[in-house]
């Protein structure tokens, strides 16, 4: 795996573990991350629709990422929800997917909704 993808939170922190290896080009996506050349912020949106239709592109971003890639992503957040819109990008890459499972039974009750949501899209996706 040459490259590392964090989305949210839970997928930043993991992602940026990665980072002290060199071999590893870690990427991360989440609100109010300042835009580099390996960080995108995204803004916060009220909605879990928001974040995929108002998700901006995200080839200019991408358009060094090559091989096989490493996508980190947790299951609580309304971010993960924009997960489909970014390994569109990325779709003509080998992706495989690290999805964290929070504790469900610590979750309120749209977290534990938005977590089944997310378990369920990724386990199409693997399909």
């Amino acid at each position: 795996m040459d490259t590392i993808i964090g989305l949210g939170n839970a997928g930043c922190q993991i992602a940026d573990k990665f980072a002290k290896y060199p071999q590893y080009n870690v990427y991360k996506i989440d609100v109010g991350l300042k835009n580099t050349k390996r960080t995108f912020g995204l803004k916060e949106q009220k909605s879990v629709e928001e974040y995929e239709s108002k998700l901006p592109s995200m080839r200019t971003f991408f358009k060094n990422v090559n091989g096989e890639i490493l996508f980190v992503v947790g299951g609580g957040g309304k971010i993960s929800s924009a997960s489909l819109a970014i390994l569109k990008s990325l779709r003509k890459t080998r992706i495989n997917i690290l999805y964290v499972k929070p504790t469900v039974s610590l979750l309120n009750e749209t977290q534990q909704q938005l977590e089944r949501m997310a378990f369920g899209v990724f386990q199409n996706y693997a399909r």
